[in-house]
């Protein structure tokens, strides 16, 4: 009986050869042994420590590749600094000066009589109010006052487009061009009938000015 008892009792009770700190190991997915952590801090430790390499990021375009064809391809930047753009200027308005002489070399040539025929031929043509505009701009331009019937040619061109303010400007373009007063008025005298037959006033004549 006390056999029996003795064997029950050795049975029961826990082996006391087996130690109490017993440690349990814990095996990851590569294999190697690791303790388990003892603290919260340890364990995120371990996680932000981590051996593992990152996965390299594929490049749709390497940069190497880009950096090549940049070198043997470079691209074309705008040079402020070169003469090229410059001289191109300059002899662009050399052309612009040489075609102005030569309008002016041509009036100079010109005599008063063979201009003012050319100018009554051209308003006597005129049927467009911006052409007429055009061709007063352009005898006015010279340092000629154009005669008596140049001037009548103008105001039926003017009353031909129907343009009052342009035949009102004409004499005020006489006034501009003539040396003093006594020639304005003398213009006035001979181109009166015209411009009652017409119906246009004066800028004086509109305002009460005086001549």
């Amino acid at each position: 009986m006390r056999l029996l008892t003795n064997q029950i009792e050795r049975r029961t009770q826990p082996n006391r050869t087996t130690p109490k700190n017993t440690s349990v190991i814990f095996f990851h997915k590569t294999g190697s042994p690791q303790k388990p952590p003892k603290t919260i801090k340890e364990s995120f430790t371990r996680k932000t420590t981590s051996t593992a390499e990152p996965t390299p990021i594929k490049m749709f375009f390497p940069a190497q590749l880009l950096i090549r064809r940049s070198l043997i391809n470079p691209v074309p930047r705008l040079n402020l600094k070169s003469t090229g753009s410059s001289q191109k200027i300059i002899r662009q308005s050399s052309l612009i000066t040489i075609q102005r002489t030569y309008s002016a070399g041509h009036a100079a040539d010109e005599s008063f009589s063979a201009f003012n025929e050319r100018y009554t031929q051209f308003f006597e043509g005129v049927q467009d109010l911006f052409e007429l505009q055009r061709g007063l701009n352009n005898c006015f331009a010279y340092d000629l006052v154009p005669a008596v019937p140049t001037v009548e040619a103008a105001l039926r061109a003017a009353r031909r487009v129907n343009d009052l303010p342009t035949a009102i400007r004409i004499f005020e373009g006489l006034k501009e061009k003539v040396e003093n007063k006594g020639q304005y008025q003398a213009y006035l005298d001979e181109l009166k009938p015209l411009r009652d037959e017409l119906g246009v006033p004066t800028k004086e004549e509109m305002y009460g000015q005086a001549i």
